[in-house]
């Protein structure tokens, strides 16, 4: 059991990153009705924070209190967690992409400056901050990203470790 505090340690990281974006999921909801582009993007995150969610879940369920799960919780894990592999991998390449490319963040917030020139709130952050802060968030994405791979990697040991927990009656059994 001492071998799964890093795990646990993860999951519990990774929900309160759920929780932040599922507020991020809400306010894309509600664009995604004016406009119908962001309903994709919408999906993906709804479909990370079922992964962490639903992972979380058999993990406690199953791992932890050793009673038997539903083999559509295990379904859902497995469709989502499909999904978390693409985004992650995206967002991974995408982040080493652009920090090793720093031309690419200056040229974005210079851009950025430039359509804004008339805009009086953008004249009160530098561009010097926005490369900074464009990095710091590029950092904390790649981070996410591989501790998203990591996860699912060992959520997928563990559905296969205790696949003898998976069962289609509705009692919730105690393991023996």
């Amino acid at each position: 059991m001492n071998a799964l505090i890093p795990y646990r340690i993860i999951s519990y990281l990774l929900l309160i990153i759920a929780a932040f974006f599922s507020i991020v999921c809400l306010l894309m909801l509600l664009m995604a009705f004016a406009n119908i582009a962001l309903f994709f993007p919408f999906l993906v995150f709804s479909s990370v924070i079922i992964y962490i969610i639903t992972s979380f879940i058999f993990f406690i369920k199953v791992v932890e209190t050793r009673k038997t799960c539903k083999p559509q919780l295990i379904k859902l894990i497995k469709i989502c967690s499909f999904v978390t592999i693409i985004f992650s991998l995206l967002f991974l390449v995408n982040g080493l992409f652009t920090l090793y490319n720093p031309t690419i963040i200056n040229q974005f917030v210079h851009e950025f400056f430039a359509m804004q020139k008339n805009n009086p709130a953008t004249a009160q952050i530098s561009a010097e901050t926005m490369i900074v802060t464009l990095k710091g968030v590029m950092y904390f994405m790649i981070l996410f990203a591989t501790t998203l791979l990591i996860h699912v990697y060992e959520t997928y040991k563990l559905i296969k470790q205790y696949n003898n927990s998976i069962t289609s009656n509705k009692q919730n059994t105690t393991l023996n």
